[in-house]
Parts: structure tokens; C-alpha cells; sequence
């Protein structure tokens, strides 16, 4: 997890973590120089908690630089991620997703649905992406199959997929599901795990127009590896012009009707 300022909502989601019923992890947390509360309630947690290894950036580098920090020091045989600002929902989420993991040799990453929730904490709408990799793998140019906090990637092929992209400071994971696809096979849950902030200062609302950029430029970068370049390019352009009220709910709809 790399964490920027979510002393609000930062509790919440490290006890989700902890109070998993698989037990045996490690949760690397690194501190993007936040200028609000979030480095002192961390410390707390870890003075609690041993699992917790905390790390703190003398300068903000941003998530993806700080994302690679962290996944050189990772050990465990699988990698879950989750934003200071979202929350896991079920305590079994980890234990299931290492079951399939280890039960399906041939997937390399595997998500779970979400509950989409105001800064508030107020119940927005739910995300149902597709379950089976056939169906995900017709439609991640279009779109982002996948909720970040929701996944879990088998470790050595992150590793070998390499660190994120630098170049891709909003669009890192989507960026990072495609390596991982060209390598093996990607799955969905289809059980709400998961409760995903649509945070008025997350990356998705201040930095829209550079996410879309980025995105654009992934999907060029993958044009030969997965079906539907044209109608994803066609698609992704067209939400450069989305209103800021259209890229919640109604932009989910919108994608169900035509993608």
C-alpha cells in the first residue's frame, strides 16, 4: 500500500487488512510524504502489529515510483494490493483468493467485485466485472477489468512482469494487468470484497484527463496482444470529454451498454 494523505479513512482500511483470517502475511505500507496525520496513525498500528513494515519517502515520488519500493521488498509467494482509502469488506477475502491461486496454477491475478462508496462512506452503486479470463480478456483494452484494491497477483510473476512503469504515474496497475495477462490467465470473484472510495482527491478525479492519457498510450502499447484495439481507442477518446458527473454510476452504465 502507498498512502498520500488519507488520515481519514486510513484506519478503517489497515484494520480490514488486519483482521483478515489469514494470518500469515506481511503488509508493507509506504508513506508518500503525507502532510496530514497518516504517518502517526501507521506508527501506532505497527507498534501494534508486527506484520506491518512501515516505510517513509523523504520527498513525494508518487505512487508508482513508491509502488516499486515496495515490491523489491516484497517476499511473500503472492502480492495483494490496497489503497489508503478503500476498505476489504469480507474477512476471508485473502484465504480465498490464495485458494484459487494455488488451486489454478495457470492464473496469474485474480480480483474480486466492489461496492463503490461516497468519501462519506455512503453506498454509491457496485462494480461486477467479468469473472471468467475468456470474458476479461475480450474487454480489458476497453476497459479496466479490474478494482485495484480487490487483487491478488502469484509473486514471481510480478516479478518477472518487472517494477510499474514509471512513465505511468495514474495508470500503473491497469498498465501492470496487461503484462500479466500476456503470461497467464486472469480471473474474477464474483463475491462484494471489497468497498472502493470515490475520493474527490484521489488520482481518478484530479488527475482525469492525464489517467485517460496514459491509458490511451497502454492500450497502443498492447494493440497485439488482446482483441478490440480499434473500439477501445474509439471508446477511451471518447471519455477525454466525459463530464465529471458522468464518470461515476452513469459512465459504468454507459460502459455495460456498449461494451
Amino acid at each position: 500500500m502507498s498512502t498520500h494523505n488519507d488520515a481519514l479513512y486510513i484506519s478503517k482500511c489497515i484494520e480490514s487488512v488486519l483482521n483478515q483470517t489469514l494470518t500469515n502475511f506481511e503488509y508493507l505500507i509506504i508513506n508518500d510524504k503525507s502532510t496530514d496525520d497518516t504517518q502517526d496513525i501507521v506508527t501506532q498500528y505497527k507498534k501494534r502489529d508486527n506484520r506491518i513494515r512501515l516505510y517513509n519517502n523523504g520527498n513525494n515520488l508518487g505512487v508508482t515510483a513508491s509502488l516499486n519500493k515496495l515490491l523489491v521488498r516484497a517476499k511473500g509467494d503472492f502480492i495483494a494490493r490496497i489503497d489508503g482509502d478503500d476498505y476489504w469488506t469480507d474477512r476471508n477475502k485473502l484465504k480465498i483468493q490464495v485458494d484459487f491461486l494455488k488451486k489454478n496454477i495457470h492464473y496469474s491475478l485474480v480480483g474480486t467485485w466492489a461496492k463503490v462508496i461516497s468519501e462519506h462512506g455512503d453506498y454509491l452503486f457496485s462494480l461486477e466485472y467479468p469473472v471468467k479470463d475468456s470474458v476479461i480478456r475480450s474487454r480489458l483494452l476497453r476497459e479496466n477489468c479490474f478494482i485495484t484494491s480487490s487483487v491478488m497477483i502469484r509473486g514471481i510473476d510480478m516479478r518477472r512482469a518487472g517494477n510499474f512503469n514509471i512513465t505511468n504515474r495514474t495508470a500503473q496497475d491497469y498498465d501492470m494487468w496487461l503484462m500479466l495477462g500476456r503470461r497467464r490467465l486472469l480471473a474474477n470473484i464474483p463475491k462484494f470484497m471489497v468497498n472502493y472510495r470515490q475520493n474527490p482527491k484521489g488520482i481518478s478525479q484530479t488527475k482525469y484527463s492525464q489517467q485517460i492519457a496514459d491509458t490511451v498510450r497502454i492500450i497502443k502499447q498492447n494493440k497485439n496482444h488482446y482483441p478490440g484495439y480499434t473500439s477501445a481507442m474509439i471508446l477511451w477518446n471518447i471519455r477525454r470529454y466525459y463530464p465529471s458527473w458522468l464518470r461515476g454510476k452513469l459512465s459504468f452504465k454507459f460502459k455495460k451498454v456498449f461494451i
